[in-house]
């Protein structure tokens, strides 16, 4: 039950939402809001952050593109496994006279 609650972002905004008694409507500026958070609640850049907290947070929502991120994520990994195919093929070639 707690992986299909969760699975689902607009349950978990909806959620979120309800107990903390805002209306945001999209994801990503509750993901902003709690990176921050964390990181003043850890010491992280905790003067700045809360100086500049609102700026930032919106800042985070705005350039952050879950989808651009996946993407670039994927091309990485598809030259990491050719850089490691050719390294393997190299190693079980037979040399060649």
């Amino acid at each position: 039950m707690f992986d299909k609650i969760f699975s689902d972002k607009k349950v978990i905004l909806e959620l979120y939402n309800a107990i903390a008694q805002t209306d945001y409507t999209d994801e990503s500026a509750v993901v902003a809001k709690r990176a921050v958070e964390e990181c003043i609640e850890h010491g992280i850049l905790k003067d700045i952050l809360l100086k500049e907290k609102g700026v930032i947070e919106d800042m985070i929502t705005v350039c952050y593109d879950e989808e651009i991120h996946k993407m670039r994520e994927a091309e990485y990994n598809q030259e990491l496994g050719e850089e490691r195919g050719k390294e393997i093929g190299k190693l079980l070639q037979p040399e060649t006279i």
